[in-house]
């Protein structure tokens, strides 16, 4: 079963860019009460007859929308950003100052607009500083009322303190709202923030689970395809000739010696390929490090040959070890045994009344091991596949012919950090060359 893989989003990012989408929109929206309000009071001077006050207002108007466009397109520069708000504040002062009819309504909704965009633009601090800058004309307005004090920058208006008063109370009352709505929409987005990180070290840990998987069905795949070939071929021969021994059980000759060989050199390929087995299975346990040594070449492929000697003696070979006796290579031990033995097994087993060699020497900072044979040698869609590197389709379980060992092979020669070259052709034998690390 093949798990497709997705890649996890950023989910830092995707709330930075939901944050900069909301600002978008609060400052597109903005533009509409900003330009409509302005626009129906201008026709309503043009039709009460009162053109300079249309024309008045058509200024204050337009300085404010192109401010606000201005931030719509540099809300993400500071400087800017505190450029178009001291802009916008001195279109409220001024509204304020220089009276006109009817014209309280567009003062209050831009120094609204002022505190709103400020909440979600610059946040509460710069917010609050600049809504108290939208505050203070009114003050001064409600005091310039109340006292029947003009100052010389204003014009006497006609109104008592009630304009005043409406002004500020409403100014406040919406200030206070918006400010508690900021402060519930940066903590709905601190929470989703938090919430999103978490989901994204679940999904994180759900894709390692599901590597996991993938690889114990991998494993698994490897395992039957094993059992098939490598231990059900065994048992099968073990099984004739043991019911060949019983049937001629009472008539013993000669050739009860080779059977009983055949016997043992059976069960042999089956303990020391379960061993084999159970060694590669174990690197897929979770906490299992890969360590490595520093121990004698010579010493470790002797001690394989041994192991082989009945089965080499019954295919009529002979194993020549060419190996410096004192060469040292530093690795994983027990991956390189494993390697060697694989390697060792397939010789023996496609070579009969030849010769196997082994040989050892540095070169360019790599420790070369070879193992040559005088067999049948290997077919050419196998001997690509050893030689590719990059390839990653399990030729294992596609040609179960080869059973589990060169799978194997090519596997632990990476987690050791070498590489395997094959040179083979049918009916002349194969070379095989392992790069190992030179390094004690």
């Amino acid at each position: 079963m093949s798990f497709p893989i997705q890649p996890t989003p950023n989910f830092r990012d995707t709330s930075g860019k939901t944050l900069a989408q909301v600002q978008f929109k609060i400052l597109a929206f903005t533009l509409l009460p900003a330009g409509f309000t302005p626009f129906f009071l201008m026709i309503y001077y043009v039709s009460s007859g009162e053109p300079f006050s249309a024309l008045h207002t058509l200024f204050y108007a337009s300085v404010f929308i192109g401010t606000q466009l201005l931030l719509l397109i540099k809300h993400s520069s500071l400087r800017w950003t505190h450029l178009i708000f001291l802009i916008q504040t001195g279109v409220v002062w001024a509204l304020l100052c220089t009276h006109l009819q009817n014209t309280h309504i567009i003062t209050l909704q831009f120094a609204l607009l002022v505190s709103l965009c400020c909440f979600y633009v610059l946040g509460k601090v710069w917010a609050c500083v600049y809504t108290l800058f939208c505050l203070l004309p009114c003050l001064g307005l409600f005091w310039v009322q109340y006292t029947a004090t003009v100052p010389a920058f204003c014009v006497q208006v006609s109104k008592g303190p009630v304009l005043a008063i409406v002004l500020l109370v409403n100014l406040l009352f919406i200030s206070f709202v918006q400010y508690y709505f900021f402060t519930v929409f940066t903590q709905t987005i601190q929470e989703l923030n938090t919430r999103t990180l978490l989901l994204n070290e679940t999904v994180k840990a759900l894709e390692n689970s599901r590597d996991g998987l993938r690889q114990q069905s991998r494993l698994q795949k490897k395992l039957i395809a094993a059992i098939t070939h490598d231990i059900k071929s065994p048992l099968k021969y073990l099984m004739l000739t043991g019911k060949n021994l019983y049937r001629n059980s009472k008539q013993l000759n000669s050739n009860s010696e080779q059977s009983i060989r055949a016997i043992y050199t059976s069960a042999f390929q089956m303990y020391h390929f379960t061993n084999n087995l159970l060694q590669y299975a174990s690197l897929y346990q979770e906490d299992t490090p890969i360590t490595t040594s520093s121990f004698n070449l010579d010493d470790l492929v002797q001690e394989k040959i041994s192991i082989f000697k009945e089965m080499i003696s019954s295919q009529n070979n002979k194993v020549v070890n060419n190996i410096p006796a004192h060469l040292l290579v530093c690795t994983n031990k027990e991956l390189l045994s494993v390697i060697i033995h694989n390697l060792l097994d397939n010789a023996i087993k496609y070579t009969s009344n030849g010769h196997i060699y082994f040989s050892a020497n540095q070169h360019r900072g790599k420790l070369q091991l070879c193992i040559q044979d005088t067999g049948i040698g290997m077919a050419p869609e196998l001997v690509n596949w050893c030689n590719n590197r990059q390839a990653v389709k399990d030729f294992m379980i596609e040609n179960e012919a080869h059973g589990l060992g060169w799978a194997m092979v090519k596997e632990l020669i990476g987690l050791i950090k070498g590489h395997i070259m094959v040179q083979s052709k049918s009916g002349s034998g194969t070379l095989i060359l392992l790069l190992l690390s030179s390094e004690v």
